[in-house]
């Protein structure tokens, strides 16, 4: 009887030990303590200002905050949520540290602002990481769940004016984000983990529907083993993507700094998906299946391998270089054409659909039927010549034309010297 009381004794104290923080937390007193000494201590590791609406706190290591709000430096807002949901490290805190398992973040607002000389507003934290394992660690995420959120971008770098696509880099805005991250190590120059998933909408009207990938991001090079984009009604797939910099924070001074170097697989692409970026692609709804492989700076970039399918009978295949990107009126292309296989009724609606104009084309080339072209192209997408050999129906022809195409791609001219045989 003795050791039966003394075990209900010894289980009652614990029982109150382990639930008096919940009973306090429920104190508004305490409740408003507990959120002071959150705070506070936010922004002395911060040098900012953070306000918390409320705290919970289930078990030891579980803790809601809810209507958290963080200005940057300029007191602008950088992130309000109307809840975060993480488990943390009681140990870490004991050591003036900030470790949490998993974070969980509903409805998240996050404003990003680049400046001209490539600063942004959360540099200020992004300090606070540490360089190798050998420093601190003041804050360390090894999971992290976005739910329904929002994030906004603004640079101050100019748009070139003549830009009639609706997604504007320098300006961007997204909503409906869901993704889950895994992050396994987090340091200022070496970044590994895991993006599950990833999805949103951005305000231009493109939409992706899920990114699954894999990435390792030190601070001169980002590897990624493999990647699956999933849009609306296409399906994208990487092979390894290798991305080399000078320094990562050149990258927001100039993106062109960037060299690319990846091979699309075979993809199914449905081309409005991608109209936000080349409103032309909007018109283009035929099945197209594209594979390639990229390499080269963003401004200067070859596509070796191309092959593309468009419909039943368009196919393409070839090696591209484009010099002068992104702006399309100032790009060179050269272009070695393996082969290009159509047949005249179809290139005609492919002129149409792109110019939104009837197209025919003149007397001469409707009676070809199905053709097949190979040579090169060279040029500027205003004034391109196509110098090659073209196997027609009627017989073949060697071809040394000038291709215009003027306001804004809407008007197509020929001209040239077209040479027959048989």
């Amino acid at each position: 009887k003795k050791s039966v009381k003394i075990t209900l004794i010894v289980t009652a104290t614990l029982i109150v030990l382990l639930s008096t923080p919940f009973i306090l937390l429920n104190i508004n007193r305490v409740q408003n303590f507990v959120v002071d000494k959150i705070t506070g201590f936010l922004e002395e590791k911060l040098q900012t200002t953070v306000s918390i609406g409320h705290v919970d706190m289930r078990f030891f290591n579980e803790v809601t905050l809810e209507n958290v709000y963080v200005e940057d430096l300029e007191g602008d807002t950088l992130l309000a949520t109307d809840e975060l949901h993480g488990h943390i490290s009681l140990f870490a805190l004991f050591h003036q540290e900030i470790y949490i398992t998993t974070l969980e973040l509903n409805t998240p607002q996050f404003n990003l602002k680049v400046k001209k000389d490539g600063s942004t507003n959360l540099d200020f934290i992004t300090q606070l990481i540490p360089k190798s394992n050998k420093e601190p660690m003041l804050f360390r995420v090894d999971n992290i769940e976005i739910i329904d959120g929002g994030f906004k971008l603004h640079t101050e770098q100019p748009l070139n004016p003549k830009n009639k696509a609706a997604f504007k880099g320098n300006n961007i805005a997204i909503t409906k984000l869901n993704t889950v991250i895994r992050l396994n190590k987090f340091l200022k120059t070496d970044i590994i983990g895991k993006i599950k998933s990833l999805s949103f909408e951005e305000q231009s009207g493109f939409v992706v529907s899920n990114i699954a990938t894999e990435f390792q991001i030190t601070d001169s090079t980002c590897v990624v083993p493999s990647l699956a984009i999933s849009l609306p009604n296409s399906e994208l797939t990487f092979d390894t993507i290798s991305l080399k910099y000078n320094h990562l924070s050149d990258l927001s001074k100039n993106i062109n700094a960037l060299k690319v170097k990846t091979k699309l697989l075979p993809s199914n692409i449905y081309c409005p998906d991608l109209q936000a970026f080349l409103p032309e692609l909007g018109n283009l709804r035929r099945k197209t299946i594209v594979s390639c492989e990229l390499s080269g700076h963003l401004d200067n970039i070859k596509a070796n391998s191309l092959n593309l399918h468009y419909g039943s009978d368009i196919v393409f295949d070839g090696d591209f270089e484009f010099s002068g990107l992104p702006k399309l009126s100032e790009t060179f292309v050269y272009a070695r054409l393996n082969e290009i296989r159509f047949t005249t009724t179809s290139l005609q609606d492919l002129i149409a659909n792109i110019t939104q104009k009837p197209f025919v084309l003149p007397a001469e080339f409707r009676n070809f039927g199905r053709c097949k072209y190979s040579g090169n192209i060279a040029g500027f997408f205003s004034n391109m010549v196509l110098f090659g050999q073209l196997t027609t129906g009627v017989g073949n022809v060697s071809t040394d034309i000038s291709l215009e195409l003027s306001n804004n791609m809407q008007d197509f001219h020929l001209n040239g010297h077209v040479r027959s045989q048989r």
